[in-house]
């Protein structure tokens, strides 16, 4: 094994690493952990020269390896990562026709399960990591990618807990493409994802990988339209207040911080970023929804660990500043109550006895 490690490293430098890597990967004869090392090779040995190869050679290298990544499941070590590197890496080489040919391709070749969303979440990385990559050139490619995901999750209503994994994998590739493909809220608005995906909020298997999407698209608010703005926090704060019972109980687990954290966050970025998109603030209507949310913030103002609290305070911060446009007398009241919270945060526990240390030192000291 080490033999045939430091073989293919020093081979990777070679100029006929393409072949003989090529050529392992679709041998049936090599052990798995020598094609994951084949993989890894061929992963660098893109990153390295992949520019320099004609676009006949990089056409027909993506297309060997999509081809080794469809065998590879089930793989130990499992060389599906490297090998969604390398399938990235040589359509990127090509530009955004590289990135267009692979995204009509990869559905072909994968199917529209996890592995073709993977090589979705991995492009806007290897893209961004191109000197001369420019966002604005993947703006035509926006469409192919949500039709390529939407097939993928067109049986989410019913998702068992065997899909979960790809629509984990479908969050982190919408997310990749946020922030990294320029993929803009409005697209996703039209397009339908916005009101598809929201439901999955009350999935608790899945609730980090959407709450983490939907905290990112609260923070592109401030570059929708008003229309698709005010339609995501609508739908953020509904999905939310199903989940207020849930949130409730966890705030008092300390094994559920991890959850809670992220309850905060995504308030956080609503009150930064998401509440001021339409002249009468949902937040500050008379809903049940947005007493809800009100409810659920005081619940992260008082939560057991201190960085909830802190992430909480964001989001208390930014309604206070939307009350001295919005003067709004029914939540006095939960100000107050934010108040106590904080003192209590603040001050000694019950039991607490001084050994004398924690006094004040005079100032002459």
């Amino acid at each position: 094994m080490e033999q045939a490690s430091n073989w293919l490293v020093e081979l990777q430098h070679g100029e006929g690493a393409w072949s003989v890597v090529c050529g392992v990967l679709c041998d049936d004869g090599q052990s798995d952990s020598t094609k994951w090392l084949a993989a890894t090779v061929l992963s660098n040995k893109l990153r390295e020269t992949g520019d320099l190869l004609a676009h006949a050679e990089r056409q027909q290298l993506m297309a060997d390896a999509l081809g080794y990544l469809a065998g590879s499941a089930g793989s130990t070590p499992p060389r599906g990562p490297p090998l969604t590197v390398a399938v990235c890496r040589a359509a990127v080489c090509g530009g955004a026709a590289g990135i267009a040919a692979l995204i009509e391709e990869a559905p072909k070749r994968l199917g529209d399960g996890e592995a073709m969303l993977a090589v979705l979440a991995a492009l806007p990385d290897e893209w961004a990591g191109r000197a001369d990559g420019q966002t604005g050139e993947l703006l035509p490619l926006h469409d192919a990618v949500l039709k390529a995901v939407g097939a993928a999750l067109q049986t989410l209503g019913g998702a068992g807990a065997e899909q979960y994994p790809l629509v984990r994998t479908a969050m982190k590739a919408l997310l990749n493409w946020l922030q990294k493909g320029g993929l803009p809220i409005d697209t996703l608005h039209t397009g339908g994802m916005v009101s598809g995906l929201a439901p999955a909020l009350i999935v608790p298997e899945l609730f980090s990988a959407v709450a983490e999407l939907f905290t990112a698209l609260c923070d592109e608010c401030h570059n929708a339209s008003n229309e698709a703005a005010l339609f995501l926090v609508t739908i953020v704060m509904a999905q939310l207040a199903q989940l207020e019972g849930p949130i409730t109980t966890a705030a008092q687990d300390p094994d559920a911080t991890q959850s809670s954290l992220e309850v905060a966050n995504l308030l956080a970025s609503l009150g930064n970023n998401a509440l001021s998109v339409h002249e009468q603030p949902p937040l500050l209507q008379d809903t049940a929804d947005a007493a809800s949310m009100v409810r659920i913030g005081l619940v992260c103002a008082g939560h057991l660990s201190p960085s909830v609290r802190e992430s909480s305070l964001e989001f208390w911060t930014r309604l206070a500043a939307l009350l001295s446009d919005h003067p709004t007398p029914a939540l006095k009241p939960a100000f107050a109550q934010l108040l106590q919270l904080m003192l209590e945060s603040c001050s000694y526990p019950l039991d607490f006895e001084s050994d004398g240390t924690d006094r004040w030192q005079d100032s002459s000291e």
